[in-house]
């Protein structure tokens, strides 16, 4: 029986999963998508959507990344 193939960035990609879907979950995550969207349509924006979606989760993003830090500098 040979041994399975473990990708060395497979952890890192499946913590990004969670870290994504729970972003993507949260409530301020849909209020924030749902403003920019409707910015963007207002604005004519190409793909309204898709791009208030991408600001959005990066946005929700950088505000953990920051927390993050900040909580470490406290420690």
């Amino acid at each position: 029986m040979c041994e399975p193939v473990v990708d060395s960035r497979h952890l890192n990609l499946e913590e990004l999963v969670k870290v994504v879907t729970e972003l993507c979950f949260r409530a301020d995550f849909r209020n924030l998508c749902n403003e920019l969207e409707r910015i963007y349509r207002l604005s004519g924006s190409e793909k309204p959507t898709r791009q208030a979606f991408q600001d959005a989760l990066y946005t929700l993003m950088v505000q953990e990344e920051v927390e993050s830090f900040r909580v470490k500098l406290l420690d």
